[in-house]
């Protein structure tokens, strides 16, 4: 590292801006591991949009990447800022989108009545609420067209819960709390050294 970098990168140091978000990171962990806990997927995928939809409309980590790259001289490692990239890309895929899942606007509580699932095994696209409403008549329209197992059929609640919100579920908490503890792995072993 040159002099001059190596100046820069003591007054300038990224490790502060990483430090500004820790909080924001344990909390969002601990928001992700409740979320994939609950039980009731629709009820899960409404508080996945509760908790990430103000985020996006704050930009997410943006502004912190941005600033970490431009100062970062080695303190914040390659997997630190690819952490940060891959959770950029979460928050706008779970976020707010006028013909998506989320149709509220920057700013707008999420709600069960702004949250639109269905378009999957000829359902119709309703709200997240109207769906939760016509929980037990669902379970009980059997779809032997979509089974596996004729002797077990899935049903009209599988095709929304399971199979459409269970699976964004899965796949946006796992994706976002594997690059969170990276980030706060980082943040303990920065922390051990002071």
């Amino acid at each position: 590292m040159k002099i001059k970098q190596r100046i820069k990168a003591f007054y300038s140091s990224p490790q502060k801006d990483m430090d500004a978000i820790y909080k924001q990171v344990v909390g969002l962990i601990r928001e992700m591991k409740r979320i994939q806990q609950m039980s009731n997927k629709i009820e899960a995928i409404v508080r996945l949009f509760q908790v990430i939809s103000p985020i996006q409309d704050e930009g997410g980590f943006k502004t912190t990447l941005e600033q970490i790259k431009s100062k970062n001289y080695g303190q914040i490692s390659p997997i630190g800022i690819k952490a940060l990239e891959t959770l950029q890309k979460y928050f706008e895929s779970a976020g707010r989108c006028e013909f998506g899942i989320n149709r509220t606007r920057r700013g707008q509580p999420v709600t069960a009545d702004d949250i639109w699932l269905g378009d999957v095994f000829g359902l119709w696209t309703k709200t997240a609420a109207y769906w939760l409403s016509r929980e037990e008549y669902l379970k009980k329209e059997s779809r032997p067209d979509i089974s596996r197992d004729p002797s077990d059929p899935a049903t009209n609640w599988y095709c929304i819960h399971d199979y459409q919100a269970g699976s964004f579920v899965k796949r946006h908490t796992v994706g976002i709390l594997e690059n969170l503890q990276v980030l706060e792995s980082m943040a303990s072993r920065v922390a051990k050294l002071k």
